[in-house]
């Protein structure tokens, strides 16, 4: 329990280095505002290229099982 106690203690004197990131408390809001869409574009970016690749596989499957399936016997027109 004494850590714990130890750490919060350290933390609560040391504040400075919570700060590191430059662009993340900067002023400027031009530089945040980068930071922000940067940020966004590495979340989505790898998240689109799963999902792109999971339609793909999905509509090539389908292809494949068009191609393997038995043509339907013609229906019979009794006009």
């Amino acid at each position: 329990m004494w850590v714990v106690a130890l750490a919060l203690v350290a933390l609560a004197l040391l504040p400075e280095p919570g700060f590191a990131c430059p662009v993340c408390f900067d002023p400027n809001d031009e530089h945040r505002q980068a930071f922000l869409a940067t940020a966004i574009f590495m979340t989505v970016l790898p998240l689109g290229m799963v999902g792109g690749v999971g339609i793909w596989l999905r509509k090539r499957l389908r292809r494949l099982d068009d191609e393997e399936a038995p043509p339907e016997p013609p229906a019979n027109d009794p006009s």
